[in-house]
């Protein structure tokens, strides 16, 4: 299990623990069905990029790795909408921007990474 290794995935699980607390203490008793889904998508981030890491390839890897970086979107997108709705306090929701950023900005850079193996891989004919 390589992938517990990783800064990343160990970041996402922070990402996840702290999304939970607030999902379970603020949006359970207004909005389930939004606090439900800021938990998944807050899980679904290092869900794949272990995932990813296990799949035996950079190019599963790096479609892991997008699917976890539009995870992140997702959950920036319903955090906000938590928050403008009162739902997340504004300290919570920018706490919770901040690690999410924590973990997208090395995605971006690993998956800038995978790609460039994949092209490479590509040119020298291996798949």
């Amino acid at each position: 299990m390589r992938y517990q290794k990783l800064e990343i995935w160990k970041k996402g699980i922070e990402l996840y623990v702290a999304c939970e607390a607030v999902a379970a203490e603020r949006c359970a008793r207004r909005n389930f069905s939004l606090g439900d889904q800021i938990r998944k998508s807050a899980l679904s981030i290092p869900s794949n990029i272990a995932e990813g890491q296990e799949g035996g390839s950079d190019r599963i890897y790096h479609r892991h790795i997008r699917i976890a970086i539009g995870s992140a979107a997702e959950l920036q997108t319903q955090l906000l909408c938590a928050q403008r709705l009162g739902y997340v306090s504004q300290e919570d929701y920018l706490n919770i921007e901040e690690l999410v950023g924590d973990v997208v900005k090395p995605m971006y850079k690993l998956r800038g990474y995978l790609r460039r193996e994949i092209m490479a891989s590509s040119i020298n004919g291996k798949r």
